[in-house]
């Protein structure tokens, strides 16, 4: 899901260019290759927070606005449990069926 939120950095970086040229401000030609530039810096943010946190929350019926975000296991208990926190320090035990590894 690493790629996710780069198409999301990359989708919001789109959307302030077309606000800036709906607002009657062009962008000059030497901009556009600055936000195709930032294009790897994205992958290397998306690469950290993979590395950091190398699960994700799967789930939308438990903590719906926890779906998708970043995690990592601190320990694993008996019955399929354990100890996630969340990259805000947000901790919960929960099933490890909740968690998925990023791909």
């Amino acid at each position: 899901m690493p790629e996710q939120y780069c198409a999301q950095y990359v989708e919001a970086s789109k959307q302030i260019a077309d606000g800036l040229t709906q607002a009657g401000i062009q962008l000059g030609e030497h901009l556009k290759p600055l936000l195709d530039a930032m294009q790897p810096l994205f992958n290397a943010m998306d690469a950290a927070i993979k590395a950091q946190y190398p699960y994700y929350w799967r789930v939308k019926t438990r903590f719906p606005e926890r779906f998708k975000t970043p995690c990592k296991v601190l320990t694993r208990g008996k019955r399929n449990n354990c100890l996630v926190q969340f990259m805000d320090g947000f901790r919960i035990i929960t099933s490890r069926n909740y968690i998925r590894r990023w791909k």
